[in-house]
């Protein structure tokens, strides 16, 4: 079972995984699938994979 330690505000997990090394610190965005906001994650990598949990429902109010 994968892990999801970040949230988005609208509950949606994911995991970011660090794909190479870099020496200066990045930042990388990414479009959440449930609600379109705009994920940040800053790193000293060259790259980033990203993981949604695609058993995720977001709630309806």
């Amino acid at each position: 079972m994968e892990k999801y330690p970040y949230k988005c505000s609208c509950g949606q997990p994911y995991n970011v995984i660090q794909e190479g090394d870099y020496p200066f610190k990045d930042e990388f965005t990414r479009d959440c699938p449930s609600c379109g906001k705009k994920l940040t994650y800053k790193a000293c990598c060259m790259g980033t994979d990203w993981k949604f949990d695609p058993e995720f429902k977001k709630q309806e109010v």
